[in-house]
């Protein structure tokens, strides 16, 4: 995560653990989540506010459709046109959410998973690395990695 926001020409100022007290988090700065749990990133998008938490887009993403608050599109990543990704999501390396797409909020997409065209994938979701989803499914449980 600090890697995509240096490179993005963003300044890191520190990292705080879900452990440690958040007394040190003043109420005018923007916040950032490395966190691959999503009922955690969940808690902490509720509790700060969500708009404090800025959608994060590596360099080498494309994202044509929308992105939702505190969502971070890693390396490579895809987001195609009049697809909607909720809050709160990591759209990992190499992922493709093809055309038409929604992808819930608090959604984990691992690593080399493709998307197509008009699928729907519910909230608080996780969908294991390597999986392929044809187009115009609906998603509604968690799926292992392949």
């Amino acid at each position: 995560m600090a890697s995509i926001i240096e490179r993005t020409r963003g300044t890191v100022l520190g990292f705080i653990s879900p452990e440690k007290e958040d007394k040190f988090i003043h109420s005018d700065e923007l916040l950032a989540l490395g966190l691959g749990n999503f009922k955690l990133r969940k808690k902490l998008m509720d509790k700060f506010g969500h708009h404090r938490f800025p959608a994060i887009i590596d360099p080498s993403a494309v994202v044509i459709g929308s992105v939702g608050y505190g969502t971070v599109v890693c390396p490579f990543g895809y987001v195609g046109v009049d697809a909607v990704v909720g809050y709160g999501c990591i759209i990992n390396t190499s992922v493709t959410v093809d055309h038409d797409c929604e992808v819930g909020h608090y959604v984990n997409i691992n690593p080399g998973v493709h998307i197509g065209g008009g699928t729907i994938i519910n909230s608080s979701l996780y969908i294991g690395m390597g999986n392929n989803i044809i187009h115009e499914q609906t998603v509604e449980e968690n799926m292992k990695s392949k």
